[in-house]
């Protein structure tokens, strides 16, 4: 992860590529026996983000399928909870985008929450 600040908000995230790229936190679990996973997610956008754009051309879970943050669990990964980071207000790539509707892969199924930190039309 790369760290960064801004007006003194720090916040941690993955490089800047144009091609797009993942990063991975792993929080072990100590063969702890769990049911349900609870936490917050607290997203900061810079710049121009795709959503569930289509230029991300593998919809696989250990691909970037979404411009955001995906809570996966196991080995091989499923699918927990997705935040995904539109590109505007006006054109979100989201499954309910009002100007360009993108759709989020069938693993995620309606397991997401989808919305842009810019709020003007870029």
């Amino acid at each position: 992860f790369k760290t960064y600040s801004q007006d003194g908000v720090g916040a941690c995230g993955r490089p800047v590529t144009n091609s797009g790229s993942c990063v991975g936190i792993t929080f072990p679990s100590r063969d702890i026996k769990h049911s349900q996973v609870c936490g917050k997610v607290i997203g900061y956008q810079d710049g121009r983000t795709n959503g569930a754009a289509a230029y991300h051309a593998s919809k696989v879970i250990n691909s970037a399928y979404i411009d955001g943050i995906s809570l996966t669990h196991g080995n091989p990964r499923k699918h927990i909870w997705t935040l995904v980071s539109g590109q505007s207000s006006q054109k979100t790539c989201c499954p309910c985008g009002s100007l360009d509707p993108k759709s989020v892969p069938s693993f995620v199924g309606s397991h997401y929450y989808c919305e842009s930190g810019c709020h003007t039309a870029r």
